[in-house]
């Protein structure tokens, strides 16, 4: 049971840390018209793979963001109205921790990325090796 829950957890987290990756890394960039970057989409093997996911998200945050846009104003009419938040300044505070994020979590967390990048190219190119293994060992006993 313990094994099925982690098992699980660790399927839920790649997931997410996945969908982090495209949504915060890999869709901004194929956004972008950058004649260096053509170069890039045409020779990368997972390009269609990235555009259909990035549609697929960017359909949800457009779904969300009514939805987002209603809690921010709730944040803002009861967590950020009220006197306690105005005198200790959570405003500002919030603001320096995304500074601080920003200027020294981030980096980092671009190069994990860069590594999930390079790692799903290698995935990639095991498992096309691997099919087309499976496909001469199909076609040879059939």
């Amino acid at each position: 049971m313990v094994c099925c829950l982690s098992l699980k957890f660790i399927i839920t987290t790649i997931i997410a840390i996945y969908g982090l990756y495209l949504y915060s890394y890999k869709c901004p960039s194929l956004d972008r018209g950058v004649i260096g970057d053509g170069v890039d989409k045409v020779l990368h093997p997972l390009t269609h793979h990235h555009n259909k996911v990035c549609d697929g998200l960017n359909k949800g945050v457009d779904f969300a963001s009514p939805y987002v846009a209603k809690v921010q104003q709730g944040l803002d009419q009861h967590v950020f109205a009220h006197p306690l938040a105005k005198q200790y300044e959570v405003e500002s505070k919030l603001e320096t921790v995304k500074a601080y994020h920003n200027a020294y979590v981030w980096p980092y967390v671009v190069k994990m990325f860069e590594y999930i990048e390079i790692l799903e190219l290698h995935l990639c190119e095991h498992l096309t090796q691997q099919w087309a293994k499976l496909k001469l060992l199909i076609s040879k006993y059939t």
